[in-house]
């Protein structure tokens, strides 16, 4: 059989046409680059190979090349048929029962971004807990502990494990210094695997190296650089078979390439292609791009590349067994879009792809000193600057900003995008399967993918998490390696960021998360300040800011199955720092008095009830009291003689007095006793609690409101204390006997309660704080950025006191709801809702 060119396989695989750029075309509805003159053919097993040929021949076509055993053919169709009667004859063909799938043979491309430019050789020192320099990268994904686990330097070299990988890419430089790749461990399809040769590839008027941009040498640099030698870098895999396959982009060569690698013995194939995405963006990629979506776009970008790339991995699944890793591509778009494995949502076939995203690393003027991991371009630090693509698809994130590796010319240098990002996981998979060759590979995308860990939470809300080596290598070499990872249990945090000066919300702002000191997971804010993120339980340390503005420390627990509302974030702008004045009065919280005397000490940042105290002072004359402050945000501590230990949050800006940040205190209740107390802003001024709950020896429930306040002595054991009317609280409700059956604790903005879209209770910085005996035992901070007049705030059974913080609209009539119903109502988040259809006007 034929060859591609380069050293021949060692059996018949097949041949491949090679790319004659004089027949690429651009096609005018889908902006894909095509052969003008060919297509591309997968028969179902069932055709024989004459039946096949006879079909080829009846649409007057000639096969230019073939993978032996696979059914699947390179067509040319003779006579210069046009553009449209290709699509025509492909239409055709995807209908006709023999054909598995059929398609344009598309010229692909590179997952290619700007250059970072060329740097010295890297002397960085390693320092896995703080990456940073030209090795950045490999500290990242912690590769040097890994390197410890398959290559320990008490070992011999012929002693560690080795492992084939392969790379389908543009042009290599295997004569470079530091990549050390034999000739017959490379070849390709339109010229010699190694070219000085300068041509107009990309077809705007600039000689460049054949092999585009250096991309293929680089990224076999990342996979394999020669370790322990005075030269240049290394790569992830020190002992290793890498086989180059330069393509020329078609369609067609993509799969030659990809079959020569497994018929070498490839376990891993990197793919760092992708497809050109100008006609689903209606412009060239740049910052804030949104997709231009229609019925064509989705079968020419997805719906036909998917049905032709799983025909092809279904057939090379029944012979090889293997990885493929993917790029995800650059662009800022659904990866699903980036053509070739990314499309594939075959469930079985998955489990053999690897779809890569793109990380960088990023360091704060905001925050000097300090460092997170961000989604690359998430968000754009310039405009038209790329960004990873993302989506279910995307399976695990990778570096791949300023990635500094092997280049053509025989020197190093940095470069960006997914591509880069790609042969890191290629990489780890390799060092997994090198720990134990008897993983399949579905065994090794569930190491790769199970043990990654610091999520990352991209803008599309997915949570992604990073790569890591020192983790997968351990698993691979376990007793339970060939089990499955469980998901780890997660809880959700969500918050808003504010500009407290003026009042708007801050999008963008970074939020770091960090466990025990150590960095973990991050995201942005969105255009309505709001921010989630998806953590496994324990307590963590959030670091809020942006440049422009002070940054602010958030302490907060993760509790399992349980979605956390952070209170908002006043962000203070750095044009307002300096000290400013904070004032407000401290109540009681079961008779809205203030009291004075009270201790009140203020700490840096939120939810921060222990650690150094910035300042301290005493409640006076009716509670209130005055304090000067570095600008920022402050949890106030609140402590007295007969009196819990209370908090609230405080914010000082520079030069300014900020007034009313108040604080509750409720006198310390008996044991079985339960108070809940409500606070809130200016804004809107009456908010009401709601307490419904069992009646004991009935079946009916009781609802405790401003219009049936209830007994502390009688049915139903519960009572509310204080009705505030005119802003800030406290109102509060005391259960002074439990009884069994399920108490359910709501809000009710009376000021809007005829509105069907009011967002003011969301907006209120409404607060609730639930306290038993001496000890506060939950805060809740009303979701924000919602619309509702009813907050329906927890439930309560026994000692359990379960989250609901869901968000309804509820309005109130004239005619009066007795509290005493005479049915019950299922518990389900919305029935207080039911409850409060009547509720009497004040």
């Amino acid at each position: 059989g034929g060859t591609a060119g380069g050293v021949p396989p060692t059996v018949d695989i097949g041949k491949v046409e090679p790319l004659n750029p004089a027949k690429v075309v651009t096609d005018p509805q889908t902006g894909q680059q095509v052969v003008n003159d060919q297509i591309l053919i997968t028969f179902k097993d069932t055709v024989s190979e004459n039946a096949a040929a006879a079909k080829i021949a009846s649409i007057n076509g000639e096969i230019v090349g073939y993978l032996k055993g696979l059914n699947d053919y390179q067509v040319r169709i003779k006579g210069s048929p046009t553009l449209d009667q290709l699509k025509a004859l492909v239409d055709q063909l995807n209908n006709d029962p023999d054909v598995e799938a059929a398609s344009l043979n598309i010229v692909h491309e590179i997952n290619r971004v700007p250059d970072s430019g060329n740097d010295p050789k890297w002397g960085d020192v390693w320092d896995e807990s703080s990456p940073g320099g030209k090795n950045w990268g490999l500290e990242a994904i912690y590769a040097p502990s890994a390197w410890d686990y398959i290559y320990p330097p008490s070992a011999n070299y012929n002693d560690w494990p080795s492992v084939s990988v392969g790379v389908v890419d543009c042009g290599f430089k295997i004569s470079h210094e530091d990549l050390g790749i034999s000739t017959n461990n490379a070849t390709g399809a339109n010229s010699t695997i190694e070219s000085d040769e300068l041509t107009d590839i990309n077809g705007n008027g600039i000689p460049e190296y054949i092999d585009n941009n250096n991309h293929g040498t680089h990224v076999a640099g990342t996979i394999g650089a020669l370790s322990n030698n005075p030269m240049g870098i290394t790569g992830i895999l020190w002992k290793k078979d890498i086989y180059l396959y330069r393509t020329d982009f078609q369609g067609y060569d993509v799969k030659y390439g990809m079959l020569w690698n497994l018929e070498k013995g490839a376990k891993v194939i990197n793919l760092s292609l992708g497809v050109y995405v100008k006609k689903i963006l209606g412009h060239e990629p740049s910052d804030g791009d949104t997709l231009e979506i229609d019925t064509d776009d989705e079968r020419n970008y997805i719906e036909q590349p998917r049905k032709y790339w799983t025909a092809f991995m279904k057939q090379l699944v029944k012979r090889y067994d293997f990885l493929i890793i993917q790029a995800a591509g650059n662009e800022g778009i659904d990866a699903k879009w980036g053509g070739l494995f990314n499309s594939i949502n075959d469930t079985d076939l998955r489990k053999r792809i690897i779809t890569v995203g793109a990380m960088e690393i990023d360091f704060f003027d905001w925050w000097p000193g300090h460092q997170q991991f961000t989604m690359a371009g998430i968000p754009s630090p310039l405009p038209g600057a790329w960004k990873t693509n993302y989506g279910p698809s995307v399976d695990i994130v990778a570096p791949g900003q300023d990635i500094y590796s092997t280049l053509y010319d025989g020197g190093y240098g940095e470069k960006n995008g997914t591509s880069m990002a790609a042969p890191h996981v290629t990489g780890v998979a390799g060092l997994v399967w090198a720990a134990n060759p008897n993983l399949t590979a579905t065994q090794v995308k569930e190491i790769v993918v199970g043990t990654a860990d610091r999520p990352i939470t991209h803008s599309d809300g997915l949570r992604y998490k990073i790569l890591k080596a020192k983790a997968a290598v351990e698993r691979a070499m376990s007793e339970s390696a060939t089990q499955p990872i469980q998901p780890s249990p997660t809880g959700n945090l969500r918050g808003q960021v504010w500009d407290v000066v003026n009042g708007i919300p801050i999008e963008n702002a970074q939020v770091s998360v960090f466990k025990n000191d150590i960095y973990y997971a991050s995201t942005v804010s969105q255009s309505d300040g709001t921010y989630e993120l998806i953590l496994d339980p324990g307590l963590y340390t959030l670091t809020i800011g942006k440049d422009g503005y002070i940054p602010e420390n958030v302490t907060i627990t993760v509790t399992e199955g349980v979605t956390i509302y952070i209170a908002t974030l006043r962000s203070v702008p750095s044009e307002n720092s300096g000290n400013g004045t904070v004032s407000g009065y401290i109540a009681n919280a079961f008779t809205g008095q203030g009291v004075s005397g009270l201790a009140i000490n203020f700490r840096r940042g939120i939810e921060t009830v222990a650690g150094d105290i910035t300042e301290t002072t005493i409640s006076g004359s009716n509670g209130f009291y005055t304090i000067t402050l570095p600008a920022g945000n402050y949890t106030g501590e609140i402590t007295g003689t007969g009196y819990s230990t209370g908090y609230f949050l405080a914010v000082s800006v520079g030069g300014t007095t900020m007034s009313n940040q108040n604080g509750t205190v409720t006198p310390i209740i008996p044991a079985g006793q339960t108070r809940v107390i409500l606070t809130w802003g200016s804004s809107p001024s009456d908010l009401d609690s709601h307490l419904t709950g069992p009646i004991l020896g009935n079946t009916s429930r009781f609802h405790v409101y401003f219009g049936a306040k209830g007994s502390s002595t009688y049915s139903p054991y519960a009572n509310l204390d204080v009705d505030d009317v005119s802003s800030y609280g406290p109102e509060t409700i005391t259960i002074y006997q439990q009884f069994d059956g399920i108490y359910r604790y709501s809000i009710h903005d009376y000021s809007n309660a005829y509105s069907s879209s009011s967002t003011y209770l969301s907006n209120s910085s409404a607060q609730v704080k639930v306290y038993r005996g001496s000890n506060l035992v939950a805060t809740f901070n009303v979701p924000p950025n919602q619309g509702g007049t009813l907050w329906t705030v927890f439930e309560m059974s026994g000692d359990a006191i379960t989250p609901i913080n869901t968000m309804s609209y509820v309005s109130s009539t004239s005619s009066v709801l007795s509290p005493s119903l005479s049915h019950s109502y299922s518990l389900t988040p919305h029935s207080d809702a039911l409850l409060m259809r009547d509720l009497p006007a004040k």
